[in-house]
């Protein structure tokens, strides 16, 4: 079986996915007092979507990448005005085919968390 660039890069992206989830490398202290449990699972989960977003940004793979963007963005604590400038981004990045495009819509997202 042959390897094809596309596919690495599909399996890396999945593995940054579950690494993500599984919570590795969070921005927020999981023991931090002066937040609630709710907190540090809504900043934790923003941080995991701007890492998925970064590395999509850096390989312009998108695809099965994105599965649960979506609906991870209407579950944050947002301004709905930010959500919703989210949401239309996520419409382009999902659509985009070319890697430049891709790269340059998931950079813009991850900039807004």
């Amino acid at each position: 079986m042959r390897w094809s660039f596309k596919s690495c890069m599909h399996l890396l992206s999945a593995g940054v996915l579950l690494s993500a989830l599984s919570g590795c490398g969070g921005d927020v202290p999981s023991g931090d007092p002066a937040m609630s449990v709710e907190e540090q699972a809504a900043a934790n989960s923003q941080a995991e979507l701007k890492a998925l977003l970064e590395s999509v940004a850096s390989s312009g793979e998108a695809g099965s990448a994105l599965a649960g963007v979506e609906s991870s963005i209407q579950s944050l604590s947002l301004d709905d005005s930010v959500k919703q400038k989210l949401l239309k981004d996520y419409e382009q990045l999902n659509s985009a085919t070319e890697p430049e495009k891709v790269k340059s819509i998931a950079q813009r997202m991850a900039g807004q968390l």
